[in-house]
């Protein structure tokens, strides 16, 4: 406090009433030891990245010299995804595919419990309202999970806001118990990116469930409505493949930033090369002893030739050169780097690039891939996306209890043959059951078993219907999923 401009000293008891920016001095002092600690992890990383491409002692830097930046901003990602073509495919392809198919809900009642009927009506988008705000349908379950998956791959993570009609009165109260009313309780899921989702408060209490998440945050709704506060029980918090802390993933560009910046040089460079070789420079130059009246005829005469369709130059005076040159093919790079983009991100190049003709990838790759989807969906975005949100459901009372408080998710199998792997496979059967069946032979019924016994495969038995699920808690520091079933901790898992 000052007083005549003079600062003024104040008794210990006193302190509590000094404010800054609004605040009480504890408070202020409490929020800024919280940012601090949120941000610790990414300065770490920052301080790391400042030792990229130093050889020599410092003597050679390779990143400044190739132009790559140390530290990567959210908005430098984001500008990549946004304008750089397969920037945008390597953050959006996993999540695509991963939600490209709708998984099963099922809590074992053959689909007669209360929980599935809510769940089939708000999954399906079946259920009719007579509300005029529904006529868009923004509860979308399945595409607002692709956008937020898509969404938080761009930066280090990003959250899908839950809108509910719980009884609270504003975002910073946790989800009320019970407050929503069935399926009309979901107002809305709201997609957001870092930027947009800011972490405020992280839980400091060593005995709590939740330490080290995140406690409130603020999200910036744009906008009339601007920056507010929101509880953390109202955001499903999405970060992949996390490292340092519970609350940073790794931001899907991560990794191969400097090589989409090598692949834009190359592309740019070679389109500008293109203009300037293919462009058929005239160069005009006055002959010996002859003098050239500047009535700028000539001039006019090499721009028509240039910009126009006149093929024929003729000019009194003049030595005329047309300057042109070879173009030089960059594929050959462009092959280079794709082949290393496709390498780091594990997404095989027919995939990456969008091409059915599939020179450049085999079956293998193709297979590993839909592989890798697989134990994407049940290792990420089930556990830290899809259980995450169903259990704020349950919580707020938009779904009821799941019979005996648990309830299944399973995946439609992406690992089916290509068509080409198909072809294959019905010829290599075709051989099977002629030698099973020779020429003249008594007719043989051949069935599944005999086919697998004949190719050396393990008999197909039945299939397995039992699947691991998740029980459903009804407490709110259980609303996430900090380890899928059987324990092993996910890549990616809800804060």
């Amino acid at each position: 406090m000052t007083q005549n401009g003079k600062i003024a000293t104040q008794a210990p008891s006193e302190l509590g009433q000094i404010k800054i920016n609004g605040q009480p001095l504890d408070q202020f002092v409490a929020n800024v030891e919280q940012k601090l600690t949120v941000q610790s992890a990414l300065i770490a990383r920052q301080g790391l990245a400042s030792a990229l491409g130093k050889q020599f002692d410092g003597d050679r830097d390779i990143y400044r010299a190739a132009g790559y930046p140390t530290t990567i901003t959210f908005d430098a990602y984001n500008a990549k995804f946004r304008r750089q073509d397969i920037a945008k495919r390597i953050v959006s392809a996993p999540a695509v595919d991963t939600w490209r198919n709708a998984p099963e809900v099922d809590d074992g009642s053959d689909g007669t419990s209360g929980f599935m009927q809510a769940w089939r009506d708000l999954a399906s988008l079946q259920l009719v309202t007579d509300q005029i705000d529904d006529l868009d349908g923004d509860q979308n379950v399945w595409h607002s999970l692709e956008r937020a998956d898509v969404l938080a791959g761009i930066g280090h993570y990003g959250g899908l806001l839950v809108g509910l009609a719980d009884g609270a009165d504003r975002l910073d109260q946790e989800i009320r118990k019970g407050g929503a009313k069935v399926t009309a309780g979901l107002l809305y899921l709201t997609p957001l990116d870092e930027k947009q989702l800011t972490v405020k408060k992280t839980v400091r209490d060593q005995k709590s469930k939740r330490h080290g998440k995140v406690d409130q945050y603020t999200v910036d709704l744009g906008g009339q409505v601007g920056a507010v506060s929101v509880h953390w029980s109202r955001v499903v918090h999405i970060a992949e493949n996390l490292r340092d802390d519970l609350i940073n993933g790794t931001p899907r560009l991560e990794a191969v930033y400097n090589l989409l910046e090598d692949l834009l040089k190359i592309t740019a460079g070679s389109s500008e090369a293109a203009w300037k070789l293919v462009y058929k420079g005239v160069i005009l130059s006055a002959k010996d002893g002859y003098e050239v009246a500047d009535d700028g005829i000539s001039k006019e005469k090499a721009e028509e030739y240039v910009h126009g369709l006149m093929r024929v130059l003729e000019v009194d005076g003049y030595n005329v050169t047309i300057e042109g040159g070879e173009i030089v093919d960059p594929s050959p790079l462009i092959k280079i780097l794709i082949s290393l983009l496709s390498a780091a991100v594990s997404i095989p190049q027919r995939i990456l690039l969008g091409s059915e003709r599939g020179e450049l990838s085999s079956s293998q790759d193709e297979r590993q891939y839909r592989s890798m989807i697989e134990a994407r969906q049940a290792r990420f975005a089930e556990t830290a996306i899809l259980r995450p949100l169903i259990n704020r459901l349950i919580y707020a009372g938009v779904l009821p209890m799941p019979e005996n408080n648990r309830y299944m998710i399973v995946w439609p199998s992406i690992a089916s043959p290509t068509e080409a792997e198909q072809i294959d496979i019905n010829a290599k059967k075709a051989e099977i059951i002629a030698k099973l069946s020779p020429a003249g032979a008594i007719d043989t019924i051949v069935d599944a078993d005999d086919i697998a016994d004949l190719a050396q495969l393990d008999s197909l038995g039945q299939p397995i219907d039992d699947l691991l699920d998740q029980e459903s808690d009804d407490g709110i520091d259980d609303l996430d999923l900090d380890q899928p079933a059987g324990g092993t901790s996910p890549e990616g898992a809800a804060v």
